[in-house]
């Protein structure tokens, strides 16, 4: 089966972001695999129950609801994804966390994964996202826009920079 878009949502929540990108998923021919990772059992499951309704009959995501270990990292959260269910590259990856800091070493941890397509994208929503640009720039990985979404959050997205091409 041919795979049109393959999207990895960290700290997912009760799939909120996932519900968001459903219908515009619909819309292109293609089987399409979103991936949600939550820590919290319970919103984990609510999430999933909420995304199988809204598909319905239609088998056109296939979705895969995950909840890692208290002690399991980001690189070895990708190494499953890769190793286990044969998910090794992501179309667009939506960082976890509102903390500059921590959503800038995950997208650290993607670049060095290797799980971006050449034209993937990094989603990051900041309260402050000052730090995580400062952190991006620093490394020299990616190349940034930043779009306001709120008076206090914005919403950067990331692609990787041409000479750090995976």
């Amino acid at each position: 089966t041919w795979v049109r878009l393959r999207i990895l949502v960290l700290s997912s929540g009760w799939g909120q972001v996932e519900l968001r990108f459903l219908p515009h998923l619909l819309r292109f021919d293609g089987d399409h695999e979103v991936v949600s990772v939550e820590a919290d059992p319970h919103l984990s499951d609510v999430g999933a129950q909420l995304l199988r309704h809204a598909l319905g009959q239609r088998q056109v995501v296939r979705h895969l609801p995950l909840l890692p270990g208290e002690e399991t990292t980001l690189p070895e959260l990708l190494e499953t994804l890769r190793e286990v269910y044969e998910l090794p590259v992501f179309d667009l990856v939506l960082l976890g966390g509102s903390d500059g800091a921590s959503c800038a070493a995950q997208a650290q941890d993607l670049v060095t994964a290797r799980v971006l397509r050449s034209d993937g994208l990094v989603l990051a929503i900041l309260e402050d996202a000052q730090r995580y640009l400062q952190e991006l720039a620093e490394r020299g990985d990616f190349m940034s826009q930043v779009q306001e979404i709120s008076g206090s959050h914005s919403a950067v997205i990331s692609t990787v920079s041409e000479q750090t091409e995976l």
